[in-house]
């Protein structure tokens, strides 16, 4: 979501805690006094704290040692304060998702005491080799641009995926080689070459399930374990994803109903969705976006499928699920401009993951275990398109069936331990949903089952409670962390219509901002300083000159006062929102900015009398009176036709 990022500067959506200042100079190099190669760090530590990076080397394949070998990205960030607990490694999830976002964590109370360690999982983008797929990237990017049927689409990403295979096999890779037991292997070496006695391990997503590979495979020098958003062994994820989805929006509809202003502003939610798919599957939504590779311009056109798997990324977050409903509503209607952040996140979501790697490890270990039929059953339930090609079940099936790795079954093998063990799960989570949290804790005799309400996926990432309880888990000596913070969370404040004064113009200057001024942000910046320039004029004329009754002068001076404070009130309204509730300017602006808006009216229709006074050319009124009054009146009609023009005005 490019221009809303310039908007959002996305503060900490990612981690959720405070940053820590640290007490002290550092007193080691964790990455020196170990076996690691140096190597510099591929994003920059947050400000006041430092964060080390080294390569780590493994052999591709444990069963061929003496083979090519691999060089995987490790960051530490040295505890804040004096350590007093065990070192925590996080790696993220996908599978195929970088890690590096988890970076700053470095500034956060994760590292109050304790050194972080992120891995950088074999296969993603910063290891050595990466397992990208640009060929399916651009399969993808021509089924989003297109409606074309479901069928030529599938095949399309099918045939890009075997291109894909046969490149990095072609390059030596052994795709074989890059699954959850490798990477476990992986886990426990970095541990030795750090030189770490025992450490605790935090899992996110997909990492959870490696992590509990390392528990089960290698558990030594493991103390405590964090798993959020899991992903158990024995559970067939392609069997149930639909229905997880369904339920998570299902929780959400009856959040909303129990909420009388959610209950009141979307009365049809229960139904919206299927509604809205059906509706864009008959006439999809052209929308205008721009690639984040090259800053073109690019167009997409949104099926239902599309708007289904956008209300599934919007459940992952607690600032984007109060918009759920807002975004079902304005997508079916047929909004553009409200698509159009969407449309840019889209595209963004192309390249975010390694898919050489994520389809190594679900062709081996998640697409081999599913019921036959199964998936395809659970996804019927959906309208249209959204039934066959929903998310990642319209190809990763039919992708695996050509992907050359052979199934793993051993990833499917509970685990067992006596390790204190912490599980969490929002309530709203579409993906990995809080019954697979709750089955797993309840098959781990050390486990402890967390539901975080108004969560949803990887809470231990969101807000302050979550990441809390996991703080406390890992300090307290008994493993029963303090969970009073619950009991505060509320469900989403939903946004309702009378919420939001709808215009695309926020979003769509903001992008100009981003990639150089545009027309818009020319005019409108132009108009508004003219119009300064002309209404201090004229206040300096009228407060030398005294002009009496001359009526004119004065209405465009008022003229010019109105239209310059409802610039300034919005400007402070846009601030303002970006700081509490960014995403809100994807959408439009607060509602309070329909009634800011009018002002420009007024102030033509000052204007306007101004300049019908002056056509009268009163006895005695020279020239130069007349001229920079005439210049304030019809600046002031053009920022309102400024404003009308980039789609500001109601």
């Amino acid at each position: 979501m490019r221009a809303l990022a310039v908007l959002l500067l996305l503060t900490g959506v990612l981690l959720g805690c405070a940053p820590v200042a640290p007490t002290e100079p550092p007193r080691r190099s964790p990455i020196a006094a170990s076996s690691l190669e140096p190597t510099a760090c591929p994003v920059p530590a947050p400000d006041g704290t430092r964060v080390e990076c080294g390569r780590l080397t493994v052999p591709e394949s444990r069963q061929r040692p003496d083979g090519r070998s691999l060089r995987l990205l490790v960051a530490v960030a040295p505890s804040l304060t004096p350590p007093s607990l065990p070192p925590l490694l996080v790696t993220a999830g996908g599978p195929g998702t970088s890690s590096t976002g988890l970076l700053g964590l470095a500034g956060s109370g994760y590292a109050q005491g304790r050194d972080v360690v992120v891995l950088e999982q074999r296969g993603t983008r910063e290891s050595e080799p990466s397992l990208d797929c640009p060929e399916v990237e651009q399969a993808l990017l021509a089924s989003v641009t297109t409606a074309d049927p479901v069928a030529e689409e599938t095949a399309r990403e099918v045939t890009a995926a075997r291109a894909c295979a046969d490149r990095l096999r072609a390059e030596g890779v052994d795709l074989a080689a890059y699954t959850t037991t490798e990477n476990a292997a992986d886990v426990a070496d970095l541990r030795r070459a750090l030189g770490y006695a025992e450490w605790d391990l935090w899992g996110l997503s997909y990492s959870t399930r490696l992590v509990l590979t390392v528990l089960r495979d290698h558990p030594e020098g493991v103390r405590r374990v964090v798993l959020d958003s899991v992903v158990p062994p024995d559970v067939a994820r392609y069997d149930g994803q639909v229905s997880s989805l369904r339920a998570a929006y299902e929780r959400l509809v009856d959040d909303c109903a129990a909420r009388p202003a959610c209950a009141r502003g979307w009365p049809g939610l229960d139904t919206a969705l299927v509604d809205a798919a059906a509706r864009l599957d008959a006439r999809p939504l052209d929308v205008d976006a721009v690639s984040p590779d090259t800053g073109e311009p690019v167009r997409l056109r949104m099926t239902g499928d599309d708007l289904v798997s956008v209300v599934f990324d919007a459940l992952y977050d607690p600032s984007t699920i109060r918009y759920v409903p807002l975004l079902v509503d304005r997508l079916g209607a047929g909004d553009a401009a409200a698509a159009a952040p969407v449309a840019d996140a889209a595209l963004e979501e192309l390249s975010r993951r390694s898919l050489g790697l994520y389809y190594s490890v679900q062709c081996a270990e998640e697409a081999p275990f599913t019921t036959p039929g199964a998936a395809g059953e659970d996804a019927g339930a959906l309208p249209g398109r959204a039934a066959t090609h929903l998310l990642w079940l319209g190809s990763d099936l039919d992708v695996c069936r050509g992907w050359p790795v052979p199934p793993r079954p051993e990833a499917a093998v509970p685990v067992v331990t006596d390790v204190p063990v912490l599980v969490l799960a929002g309530r709203y989570d579409p993906v990995t949903p809080p019954a697979w949290g709750r089955q797993l804790a309840a098959s781990l005799p050390t486990a402890t089952f967390v539901e975080v309400p108004g969560q949803g996926h990887t809470p231990s990432l969101q807000g302050d409670c979550a990441p809390g309880i996991v703080i406390d888990f890992l300090a307290d000596p008994r493993g029963e962390p303090d969970t009073s913070c619950l009991a505060g969370l509320a469900p989403p404040d939903v946004v309702v219509p009378d919420d939001v004064h709808l215009t695309g113009a926020v979003y769509r200057l903001a992008g100009e901002a981003e990639r150089g001024p545009g027309p818009g942000l020319v005019l409108l910046g132009t108009a508004s300083a003219g119009l300064l320039l002309g209404t201090a004029g004229l206040a300096w004329q009228l407060l030398r000159r005294r002009p009496g009754r001359r009526a004119a002068p004065v209405l465009a001076l008022a003229a010019g006062v109105v239209d310059l404070a409802a610039v300034g009130v919005l400007v402070a309204l846009v601030l303002d929102t970006a700081a509490r509730d960014a995403l809100l300017l994807g959408f439009g602006l607060p509602s309070v900015a329909g009634g800011v808006l009018l002002l420009p009216v007024l102030a033509a229709l000052l204007a306007a009398g101004a300049l019908v006074l002056l056509a009268r050319r009163p006895t005695g009124q020279r020239r130069a009176e007349r001229v920079p009054a005439a210049v304030v009146a019809i600046s002031a009609l053009g920022l309102l036709g400024v404003l009308a023009g980039v789609g500001l005005l109601p």
